[in-house]
């Protein structure tokens, strides 16, 4: 009996303090509320309906004599005892169904809460991070009173990289607001598929060149694909700069397009370190780092969080599979303008 009792506080309590669970009740009771108004309404009509034609069928079988009123005293209240346990029946069961029908209605606003509240607290920590070394490294500045220009300017450059970081971190985390929003049609256009994606290869090269890494596009399939340019773009871009600071020197990055019966299938390759199977469900949340990058601190982890909501609103997929120690391949599919 404790056991049930103890259950039951704590679901009273869930009720009472979760800001889902009352707005959930609130809307189950004022569903339940409605329903009553409409059922105590259409029992009353038919109460008064069946009692009207039990007693004109009395009349009819008795001819009006005595016995008939006692009959019909029954017989109503046997009516209305049959009406009034159906009618809390289906109290009952619209309540269980109103809650449920409440819980799904409900459930996307409660998620999108969840969503800002991650967002918010992920993105705070990534942000005190670089601030508290800036802050540590001033402070050591001030302190030291023996300190020369050389130290200076080592501090200001250190300072600088984390402001970067964290400019780079501000630009990503509006990219992810805005992509959460539905791309405006008007903004999307026809682009040819090769072509936008051999700018980005190109504006990428000098980073694989600072790594001795092959960067390669292969095919030359044209077609037009209707995206967002920008955002298209910073997807591609992605998933390069992840396979060119996970491809040691000397290794290579390939892209190729291939064209299926209604989609362009791009497919980026790396000969780099992989990903383990224990990270690979993980890549596409945000601020997840696999484990051989968690010491870099030069990506934010939202890379491919980023990629996956702007090809998904493109009416796209993108799928990653990879082998640790032996490289990852990234396929990007969009349909066919």
């Amino acid at each position: 009996m404790k056991h049930y009792l103890k259950q039951f506080t704590a679901w009273v309590t869930v009720l009472t303090h979760n800001p889902f669970e009352k707005a959930r009740l609130k809307l189950t009771l004022f569903y339940v509320g409605a329903m009553i108004v409409v059922i105590g309404l259409f029992s009353v009509v038919l109460i008064a309906t069946l009692e009207k034609n039990l007693q004109d069928s009395l009349e009819d079988i008795t001819g009006g004599n005595p016995a008939q009123h006692m009959a019909f005293i029954i017989a109503k209240d046997t009516v209305e005892t049959v009406v009034y346990t159906i009618d809390s029946i289906l109290i009952l069961i619209i309540g269980g169904i109103g809650y449920f029908l409440a819980g799904r209605t409900l459930r996307p606003i409660q998620e999108s809460l969840d969503r800002q509240k991650r967002f918010t607290a992920d993105a705070s920590h990534d942000l005190r991070t670089p601030l508290a070394i800036m802050k540590t490294e001033m402070e050591v500045a001030l302190q030291d009173k023996h300190t020369n220009d050389s130290f200076y300017r080592k501090t200001i450059a250190s300072n600088l990289e984390e402001v970067n970081k964290m400019t780079t971190l501000v630009s990503d985390l509006l990219l992810v607001a805005r992509t959460e929003r539905t791309v405006e049609k008007d903004t999307s256009r026809l682009v040819d598929v090769h072509e936008c994606v051999d700018s980005v290869v190109k504006k990428m090269q000098i980073k694989a060149q600072e790594k001795a890494i092959t960067l390669a596009v292969e095919g030359t399939i044209h077609g037009n694909i209707k995206v967002h340019l920008y955002s298209f773009e910073r997807v591609v871009q992605n998933v390069l700069q992840n396979a060119i600071n996970y491809t040691p020197s000397g290794g290579r990055v390939t892209v190729s397009i291939h064209k299926e019966k209604s989609d362009y299938t791009i497919r980026v390759t790396d000969t780099g370190v992989g990903i383990s199977d224990a990270d690979l469900p993980h890549i596409f949340e945000r601020f997840y780092k696999a484990s051989h990058s968690r010491n870099d601190a030069s990506g934010s982890g939202l890379g491919l969080s980023i990629a996956k909501q702007i090809i998904e609103q493109h009416k796209g997929s993108i799928v990653v599979s990879s082998l640790a120690g032996k490289g990852t391949e990234v396929t990007i599919i969009l349909p066919i303008a």
